[in-house]
């Protein structure tokens, strides 16, 4: 069940549907989710949380998704290590370090944001991607998009992984 109650601008609070909005008309503030975080508080729990699998989808009713994700469902879930002598050095009590790179399936933290991104973009009825990022998501967002029927659109002019020279767009249809 979503705990989504629409978007909402972060400049004058304007409330948004669960629609395709990047901008607030009125005041062109950046808008963010809206949650009711009070019926997230009544079913989420450390122990619900502990008990389901481990990727960023544990965490499904904090994402901005509706329905059930579609791809990256092993995605996230990277290890914390504690760094006690940089903790030292920096005079803080504790630090850890978020270790990205056994992410999967890129090995690169673009892999959460994408797998999130995608699955949102389905439930919107999108099926092509159309991407300007740098190399490390270009990357992501092609090995995900391969998992689902669409179309990827990489425009720019730097050598990427989802094409190798992007002088002009390409599309790369991914088909399972």
């Amino acid at each position: 069940m979503s705990h989504m109650l629409g978007l909402k601008c972060r400049e004058c609070g304007r409330l948004y549907p669960k629609d395709v909005v990047f901008v607030c008309e009125y005041c062109f503030g950046s808008v963010e989710v809206d949650y009711d975080y009070d019926a997230i508080r009544r079913v989420l729990t450390r122990e619900t949380i502990a008990a389901r699998a481990k990727s960023l989808w544990r965490y499904r009713e904090l994402l901005p998704i509706d329905g059930d994700p579609v791809v990256g469902l092993h995605s996230g879930f990277t290890p914390l290590f504690r760094a006690e002598r940089l903790a030292d050095a920096l005079g803080v009590e504790e630090l850890y370090i978020k270790d990205d790179s056994v992410s999967h399936p890129t090995l690169s933290f673009k892999d959460r944001v994408v797998s999130v991104a995608l699955s949102r973009a389905r439930e919107l009825g999108f099926d092509a991607r159309e991407t300007r990022a740098r190399a490390a998501h270009q990357f992501s967002l092609a090995r995900i998009s391969c998992r689902m029927r669409c179309a990827l659109l990489s425009v720019g002019a730097s050598r990427t992984a989802a094409s190798s020279s992007c002088s002009a767009s390409h599309v790369l249809p991914c088909f399972t």
